[in-house]
Formats: structure tokens, sequence, C-alpha cells
């Protein structure tokens, strides 16, 4: 199983946002916007055809009351 999802840094509505993939059990995890969650997460690069492309990853990631 493979999802995305739309992180935001904390601090305020204009805070840094990423779009990471989540893969395999991490994909089953339903989360709403609004959520407050701590994440981990591997950041990689990989060029192909002369153009480089951005990855992230989140390895872990769990819900905070």
């Amino acid at each position: 199983m493979k999802c995305n999802i739309i992180l935001q840094e904390l601090g305020g509505k204009y805070e840094n946002q990423y779009v990471a993939a989540m893969l395999g059990n991490t994909a089953g995890c339903l989360f709403s916007p609004g959520d407050l969650v701590a994440v981990t997460m591997r950041f990689s690069t990989r060029e192909y055809n002369g153009a480089h492309y951005q990855d992230i990853l989140v390895t872990d990631i769990v819900k905070v009351k």
C-alpha cells in the first residue's frame, strides 16, 4: 500500500509544508486535517536523465493527543 500525506510544521498558517509518501502498514493509518502528529521522515534525492528528483518518505508517524 502507498498513500501521500501533507504535513505542516508547527507555528502558524504559513509554516513549511511537505508532501510525503507513506508505505506498507503506515499507509493504512488514517488522519484528518488538523490532527497533530509526530513524524520521522527520510529525505532522498536521485538523478534520472539529467533531472533531479526528491522523495520524502514517512518512516514513523504517531498521533499526538
